[in-house]
């Protein structure tokens, strides 16, 4: 029986690969210096992935595109021009080194001219070949390429991933525990009005009567000019919503404020608990105090006050401080204050983010005269390794982008975008934000209810696959026990 089949495989340089299909299934494609690409597929059964051994649907090869291996399955038609040399498909034994007779499930072929001979050698039941001639080698078992990402949300061992780019990873220069990152809401290095942390421009500042940004602590920082009404803000809560808080930063004053004043470094307010707090320091009756305040509209406020004598021209850590039940004052990473406060407030209240002015209304006062730097808000009540973290001696530090990363996230075949852009298969679980294995190419374990030799496609359920295409018909693998799928990556 003579077939004549047309396929084209292009390989980068005089590669061997193989690639284990499961018991005693095996592919390998080799292409010779000068020479024409030639396939082996075999088996020591009658069938390949679920498919007829004498059906030529069960054609694999194995090839390498940018440094991944990937194992396709093949369609080919009858053609004229190209033939098969042997009068019936042959199969190679299954046993171990020795082996070398024949039995059904075996196709092989030349892109360019008919192969006259095939001779498997003595020391085992694969074929290969150099361009010119097939030869025979040992079997060689599966082997997996596994490759690093960040997760962008959490994903079990077996989930199937796409990948999807343009996500900054954020650190600071000095985080002990690397925990500073978790509940950070917004970061401003003020440099100039730019929110940094969240990005996309929706927590940006407005700049109230022209604030300049000039040398600070780190790099810039907001100077302030009282006599000029100057302030920033953002009609936003940054997701604080009367709960725990923490802003910290840098602040120096330019001068001091008289009795009765108050220079208001930050300010919070959030429209659904009707609830604002402040940081400021102020002179009452000639003592001047830090002040932090946690206000229930229309009912109260509960303060910390930490009496002290700042310096002009000095620069101070300060960190407004909220766990739900007491609210404090953080000067240099050590307590100061605290005062015990809780509850909502009953007045109407509008969503607004200030640095260095109170709001009320469409109007602010309360004016700030100095420079205020490195201004970071966090939904918790920040540690204090954490605030030892953001002193750092005196010296300060911020937040820094290490750049644009690729993420992964749980695909689905609901999307084209998503199915598109499948990887691979999640080798362990893993958690949002962190680093982990991701299977591009080989062997997925750990699966379960799997039917021998089916094709698995993407379901519309992320992170799922299934014997049933979803809506984007997206081939991913080829079941070679109940518990574990052989990855296709077929386009």
């Amino acid at each position: 029986m003579k077939k004549k089949i047309i396929f084209s495989i292009s390989l980068l340089s005089a590669v061997f690969l193989f690639v284990g299909l499961g018991p005693n299934v095996y592919a390998a494609a080799v292409q010779g210096s000068g020479a024409p690409t030639q396939i082996a597929v075999f088996s020591s059964t009658n069938s390949i992935g679920g498919f007829p051994s004498l059906t030529f649907d069960n054609l694999l090869s194995v090839f390498t595109v940018a440094a991944r291996s990937v194992l396709q399955e093949l369609s080919f038609t009858d053609a004229t021009g190209i033939s098969l040399s042997v009068s019936t498909p042959i199969g190679v034994g299954s046993g171990g080194t020795g082996v070398s007779t024949f039995d059904p499930g075996v196709v092989i072929g030349s892109g360019t001219s008919p192969l006259t001979t095939v001779t498997p050698g003595a020391t085992g039941n694969v074929l290969t070949s150099d361009g010119l001639a097939w030869t025979s080698a040992a079997p060689v078992g599966p082997s997996n390429l596994v490759t690093s990402f960040v997760f962008g949300e959490a994903a079990s061992k077996g989930d199937a991933l796409y990948i999807r780019g343009g996500s900054p990873q954020y650190s600071f220069q000095v985080d002990t525990g690397e925990t500073l990152i978790n509940g950070l809401q917004a970061y401003y290095k003020l440099e100039d009005e730019t929110e940094f942390y969240v990005g996309g421009g929706t927590l940006d500042l407005t700049n109230g009567n022209s604030t300049t940004f000039t040398a600070g602590k780190v790099n810039n920082a907001g100077n302030f000019v009282r006599s000029s009404n100057q302030s920033l803000y953002v009609d936003n809560n940054l997701g604080i919503n009367g709960g725990a808080i923490s802003i910290s930063t840098w602040v120096k004053l330019a001068s001091l404020p008289t009795d009765g004043q108050r220079f208001l470094i930050a300010y919070q307010a959030d429209i659904s608990s009707t609830e604002y707090y402040t940081l400021e320091y102020l002179n009452d009756a000639g003592i001047k105090k830090i002040r932090a305040l946690r206000q229930r509209h229309g009912i109260g406020g509960d303060s910390a006050y930490y009496t002290v004598e700042l310096s002009i021209g000095t620069w101070y850590n300060i960190v407004l401080w909220y766990d739900g039940a007491n609210i404090k004052i953080f000067e240099a990473a050590t307590e100061r204050a605290s005062t015990p406060t809780s509850g909502d407030g009953t007045a109407s209240l509008a969503n607004k983010f200030a640095i260095g002015a109170q709001w009320g209304g469409e109007s602010a006062s309360d004016f700030w005269d100095g420079m205020i730097d490195e201004v970071g808000v966090w939904s918790k009540a920040l540690a204090t390794q954490e605030m030892t973290d953001l002193y750092y001696g005196g010296s300060g530090q911020t937040l820094t982008s290490s750049g644009i990363v690729d993420n992964v996230y749980l695909t689905s075949a609901a999307a084209p975008a998503s199915s598109d852009a499948f990887i691979g298969f999640a080798a362990a679980n893993t958690t949002p934000g962190s680093s982990g294995s991701v299977i591009i190419n080989g062997i997925v374990d750990g699966l379960s209810g799997l039917s021998v030799g089916k094709q698995y496609y993407l379901s519309n359920a992320s992170g799922d696959i299934s014997i049933a295409p979803g809506t984007v018909t997206r081939k991913v693998g080829i079941a070679t026990s109940a518990s574990t799928l052989l990855i296709t990556n077929s386009w």
